[in-house]
């Protein structure tokens, strides 16, 4: 590009020929230049315009924001907490593909031997049922997907296959209680490793693929998909009914796993949401006194505020629950039509842990239980929890209670206590010294009375 600025203030123009390609354009300082339009600019302006036309046609074989349902960890999330994003001993699906031929290669010669249980109890032309279906189901199967799966036809209905079939059949002889020469129910580490691996964001299949396959299998009939399905939460968290829904649709296990019962909220808040609200920690809230009480509800999400006392479900924290907590996280923030109850609960249980002092209130009043190590190592599990999170105002279901708690914590009474037991009540020799010095200023003023009024002292 040349620069043919004329001199400022000359009151010359630049006479443009109207013959050639050049273009006048105004700058900042009210100058004139001339854009030179060469072969070169045209050249690039063609590889561009094809560049372009290519990534549209990529934009439309891949998924918009409202059919996608399986997700790429965004970075961001991912950065803090590598390992439970990344299936350890099973891949499922095209995001961890390139993985099963060498890191996850032994579980894949066990999915080829789960084809085989299925088709010799199915008979002679089951699998070219099974392919057939396949085949109507795959490119609805790739827009589930929020990038373009690089796999051509084969091998993407071949995965499909393989991995739907494994799932079915893992359900089915868990429900069995397993085999004696299966090597999966025989090693105990395993089947709680291949279950987390299975309700890993990037780790999904479409459930529309698991449950047509699953009609066509003879062998589980007597079962629902559904019903074999929560067997998954053996291992997760206390197993509970299913909330399932027919107007419903499940999009794949993880997503499965907000419509159990733990995962449902009791009932829907009047309220309007609002922003966001950080209330003080635990120990903080105690010093205010207000009290925290265990609550037996299956709904872990159901938490409460009334007359000065939060109620809140107990819970049990472990590394597969963390590993659950974070991808069912990354799915609310990725998946736009799922509400963010998970997120904005552990928000807000975030914003009672800020020291293992909080945890150890919240252990003695049975509302936590930590199998995660130290105190220190569940306010670590919190933090790292909600680092880049992001609470929408509309998802924040527990805006009115952290709304009603500071309110309270705002009162004359609570603010004096919470000064009070900060001040002089930290430790117990600060009580004890506090109650000392108390009676030592009434046996004073006793002294004092009796001293100015004789007649008190010798009832007279």
């Amino acid at each position: 590009m040349k620069d043919l600025t004329s001199p400022q203030g000359s009151g010359e123009g630049i006479k443009v020929d109207p013959s050639s390609s050049d273009i006048p354009e105004k700058v900042g300082d009210g100058a004139s230049v001339i854009i030179e339009i060469d072969d070169l600019d045209r050249n690039r302006a063609i590889w561009i315009k094809e560049r372009l036309h290519n990534e549209l046609g990529r934009l439309q074989e891949s998924s918009t924001s409202f059919s996608c349902s399986i997700y790429r960890v965004p970075h961001c999330l991912r950065q803090y907490n590598e390992k439970v994003y990344d299936p350890q001993v099973i891949s499922i699906g095209p995001f961890h593909y390139e993985k099963r031929k060498n890191q996850l290669q032994e579980m894949e010669e066990r999915k080829w031997r789960y084809l085989q249980d299925i088709l010799s109890r199915n008979g002679e032309g089951s699998l070219e049922r099974y392919l057939a279906v396949l085949n109507k189901l795959e490119d609805k199967a790739r827009k589930c997907y929020s990038e373009v799966i690089p796999l051509d036809s084969n091998s993407f209905v071949e995965m499909m296959l393989l991995d739907a079939c494994f799932i079915i059949e893992f359900f089915r002889k868990r429900k069995d209680r397993g085999s004696a020469d299966d090597g999966i129910f025989q090693m105990l580490w395993l089947q709680p490793a291949i279950i987390g691996d299975l309700i890993m964001l990037e780790n999904q299949i479409p459930f529309f693929i698991l449950h047509h396959l699953f009609d066509l299998i003879d062998g589980c009939r007597q079962h629902s998909l559904l019903e074999i399905a929560t067997f998954l939460l053996d291992d997760m968290i206390v197993k509970e009914r299913l909330e399932h829904s027919s107007d419903i649709q499940i999009q794949h296990l993880l997503h499965l796993m907000l419509h159990t019962s733990p995962f449902v909220l009791a009932e829907e808040k009047s309220s309007e949401p609002t922003d966001f609200q950080k209330i003080p920690c635990a120990s903080k809230l105690k010093e205010a006194g207000i009290k925290f009480r265990k609550q037996s509800w299956d709904a872990f999400l159901n938490i409460k505020f009334q007359k000065g006392v939060i109620e809140i479900p107990c819970m049990e924290f472990w590394d597969k629950l963390n590993l659950l907590f974070l991808n069912l996280i990354a799915f609310e923030q990725c998946y736009c039509p799922c509400k963010k109850y998970i997120t904005a609960y552990i928000a807000f249980m975030n914003s009672l842990i800020s020291t293992g002092k909080d945890v150890e209130i919240l252990c003695r009043e049975g509302i936590i239980q930590n199998w995660v190590g130290s105190d220190g190592d569940m306010v670590s599990l919190f933090n790292n929890m909600v680092r880049e999170l992001t609470v929408r105002q509309e998802d924040f279901y527990l805006s009115g209670i952290c709304k009603e708690i500071n309110q309270y914590c705002e009162g004359t009474w609570p603010k004096m206590r919470a000064t009070l037991v900060h001040d002089y009540f930290r430790n117990r020799w600060a009580i004890i010294s506090f109650f000392a010095a108390l009676f030592l200023l009434l046996l004073t003023l006793t002294q004092t009375f009796f001293s100015s009024f004789p007649k008190f002292a010798y009832g007279g």
